[in-house]
């Protein structure tokens, strides 16, 4: 074979090489690409929606279970599933205003909660805790017996966190997670105008006790 003939062969081998080598290129940049639809909410994992009222959203910094005091051990005491909580028309008083947690037994037994729950401003739409939990105010956390249907209720206090000035940057909320007395699960009450502290240090909520509706 003389010198021209090899170079010529081995220019049209080459030539098909390099063919076969930019076709599996173009094969492998689609497959990294992928759809644009495979990149979604489902697929990352990622929730689209908020929180469902009622039941508790994901859990940020969650607050204590509330406080029951151990007062309810015999198999009685209401369970969050049992429960759902509503919010009664709130009153404004000193800086503070005043919303009355309504706790109605919505099971088929009769059960009994005793104590204070456990209470903190969520936000973000994802269940976020906003600031410190509600501290306990002073009273006496009797058992309540709630028939189906009946309810007890716990008065929760809201500070007006501008009263802190400096000392507090105030953070929206879209409402509250709610412990009942000694659960470990949570419900979650949508509420509009609530504003809270980011400063962890500032308590700018207290709760009553539950006593008889």
């Amino acid at each position: 074979m003389t010198t021209t003939a090899m170079r010529t062969g081995a220019a049209l081998a080459c030539t098909a090489v390099l063919a076969l080598a930019a076709c599996g290129s173009d094969d492998d940049d689609t497959a990294a690409s992928g759809s644009p639809q495979e990149t979604t909410a489902a697929s990352t994992g990622a929730s689209p929606t908020g929180p469902t009222p009622t039941t508790a959203p994901p859990s940020g910094d969650a607050p204590a279970p509330g406080d029951g005091n151990g007062s309810v051990d015999d198999g009685s005491r209401c369970h969050t599933s049992e429960l759902t909580v509503t919010a009664g028309r709130g009153d404004g008083a000193a800086g503070s205003v005043y919303h009355p947690l309504i706790f109605k037994n919505s099971g088929d037994r009769t059960c009994t909660v005793a104590g204070f729950p456990g209470v903190s401003m969520v936000g973000e739409n994802n269940g976020t805790q906003v600031g410190a939990p509600a501290d306990r105010d002073a009273g006496t956390a009797d058992p309540v017996t709630l028939g189906p249907g009946q309810s007890a209720t716990a008065t929760l206090r809201v500070v007006n966190v501008q009263n802190y000035g400096d000392q507090c940057s105030e953070a929206p909320a879209d409402g509250l997670r709610i412990f009942p007395p000694d659960e470990l699960d949570a419900l979650y009450l949508p509420m509009q105008g609530l504003t809270g502290c980011s400063n962890d240090d500032i308590v700018a909520m207290h709760i009553g006790p539950l006593t008889p509706a």
